[in-house]
């Protein structure tokens, strides 16, 4: 008989034939049980999960359930297969069970929070079922990340790396309590976007997704992704106005079951506790009825970078370097947690921070830009951004109004240069002085500015 042949009961030994075999057919009742004894797996609205958390593929199953029966049974494989696999969903579908907000799944245990404390538990032979488990080993005597700090320490200000550090820790456990997102904000190239590689490592693929928070309320299945996992970052943040914020408030700060649209299956309710990070090199800007943040505004922490040193030299290895010291950065992010947890889900939030979204949910750079007394829209004209910004601050003077800073200022002016028609440019002519930064297609027509 050559290897590829297929082996009929009367050619093997009785002993060596599955328990599930009876002669020809196949006891199914028997199969599921022999299948989820050898692979433990249980089913959440008829998807496969392993008992870390992680999902596993209805192809995976579908091959896995191939091997065993195809060397018994020769004709009508996929019928048979396709049964096997939805009675294995029937067998192992489980209740909702209450989310664990007390404890962390590592690869090498679980951490229970109780009390304050920390207390580290070996996994045992009889592992229950979780929902999340980070692809990280707690180690209490990790070394200290020397590098992540430094480089937190070179972006952010000490009050604001405490803000992040509780988040990131809130992160962690599945719960949505604190009904807060994190927008942090920033110059493009200042390094930012390290951040999310280091916690695309320390969650991993099972327990954070990427997703643009704009698809999520254009998109009816973007909501999908977010099933079972802990995190969603959306590494480049539009700051367009969103047709509406529905979803995104819902995701923050509800903690009952959210309706899930996957294609071709029939809608349903499930517990969803992925928080939100999101990273912007633009500015958000808030007018209350055409707006990204809107309603959603007491539900931001928005934190902004450092600006760039000019003489910091960039080391392309940096995210790999800071990833090898997960253990230890997990162990900085726990600390936050437990901080988060003593204070019952409030966020330490720096005076600065809040300033930000005061700032935020006052702007008024549009209202300047509409005010045909301070600047013309000509496609012919330019002026510099020192000229621009000296309008819009005398503007605000006489309106008695507070101006935004005048990087927020600059930020807005490009993000908004499309829709207003301007094109951005670096030689701007300034009067009797070199080539300057500024905008092609308006023009300062207060006097009071161009004395400045």
């Amino acid at each position: 008989m050559t290897t590829n042949e297929k082996l009929t009961p009367n050619e093997v030994d009785v002993c060596d034939l599955p328990v599930w075999l009876r002669g020809k057919e196949i006891d199914e009742v028997a199969f599921c049980c022999k299948f989820t004894e050898d692979q433990p797996l249980q089913t959440r609205n008829k998807r496969f999960y392993l008992q870390n958390g992680n999902e596993v593929s209805e192809d995976i199953i579908e091959k896995m359930i191939y091997d065993q029966v195809s060397q018994y049974k020769t004709s009508g494989l996929d019928a048979t297969v396709r049964k096997l696999l939805n009675l294995l969903k029937i067998s192992l579908a489980s209740l909702e069970s209450p989310l664990e907000t007390d404890r962390v799944y590592l690869e090498n245990g679980v951490v229970l929070l109780t009390g304050g404390n920390i207390d580290f538990h070996v996994y045992d032979k009889n592992r229950a079922f979780c929902r999340n488990t980070l692809p990280v080993c707690y180690d209490k005597d990790a070394s200290e990340p020397g590098i992540w700090k430094k480089f937190l320490s070179e972006l952010f200000e000490k009050e604001d790396i405490c803000t992040l550090q509780e988040y990131l820790g809130y992160c962690l456990i599945p719960s949505k309590k604190a009904q807060k997102m994190l927008i942090i904000s920033g110059e493009g190239g200042c390094g930012k976007s390290c951040i999310g590689q280091v916690l695309q490592e320390i969650f991993g693929s099972n327990n954070l997704c990427d997703g643009g928070l704009y698809e999520l309320e254009t998109n009816r299945f973007t909501a999908a992704e977010l099933e079972g996992k802990l995190l969603v970052i959306d590494d480049d943040m539009k700051t367009a106005p969103f047709p509406h914020t529905h979803k995104l408030r819902k995701l923050v700060t509800e903690e009952s079951p959210m309706q899930i649209e996957r294609k071709g299956v029939q809608a349903y309710s499930t517990p969803v506790y992925a928080r939100v990070l999101a990273f912007t090199n633009g500015t958000l800007i808030s007018n209350e009825t055409d707006d990204i943040l809107g309603a959603l505004l007491r539900r931001v922490i928005l934190l902004t970078t450092k600006a760039k040193d000019p003489g910091r030299k960039d080391d392309p290895g940096l995210s790999e370097k800071m990833c090898q010291e997960k253990k230890g950065i997990f162990l900085w992010m726990l600390e936050g947690l437990q901080r988060v947890l003593r204070n019952h889900f409030q966020i330490s939030v720096s005076q600065q921070t809040e300033k930000n979204l005061l700032v935020l949910k006052s702007n008024n750079i549009d209202e300047f830009l509409e005010d045909s007394s301070c600047v013309r829209m000509d496609s012919g004209a330019s002026a510099t951004t020192r000229n621009l910004y000296g309008a819009y601050l005398s503007w605000c003077e006489g309106n008695a109004l507070n101006p935004q800073p005048l990087r927020i200022f600059s930020s807005h002016l490009k993000q908004s240069s499309q829709r207003l028609g301007l094109t951005v440019s670096n030689k701007i002519i300034e009067t009797g002085k070199k080539q300057v930064r500024g905008f092609q297609g308006i023009e300062v027509v207060w006097a009071k500015a161009q004395e400045r």
